[in-house]
């Protein structure tokens, strides 16, 4: 079917992302970040000069988050799974929508390394 089918090629796509970025999500470093909302869950993987933001909502419900990511200001954001670009990191907090049961994993870019 159809539905089938898209979440064997999403799946095929996570497999392939992780894949990439497997020495950061191996070796790397994680440092668990202060959400404001109990289902979310976010922390930062680091190996080298690579780091990824990992944001995770475990409930059955919408939920937002408000992350201090100021040490990064300057910094873009790309969405790992579909390469998306999201809004530089500010000085002030930096605000997510999570859909229920969902996850982002943001690729975290110095402003030279950015396209």
């Amino acid at each position: 079917s159809r539905l089938n089918s898209s979440f064997l090629n999403w799946f095929r796509r996570i497999v392939v992302v992780r894949k990439q970025n497997s020495k950061v999500f191996g070796r790397g470093t994680i440092r668990f970040l202060n959400v404001n909302q109990k289902p979310v869950l976010g922390f930062i993987r680091s190996y080298e000069n690579q780091y990824i933001l990992c944001i995770f909502n475990m409930s059955r419900t919408p939920s937002y988050t408000e992350l201090d990511l100021h040490e990064f200001a300057g910094w873009h954001m790309r969405e790992l799974i579909s390469s998306a670009l999201f809004p530089e990191i500010k000085e002030t907090p930096y605000f997510l929508t999570l859909p229920r049961n969902s996850f982002f994993w943001f690729s975290m870019e110095k402003p030279e390394d950015g396209k």
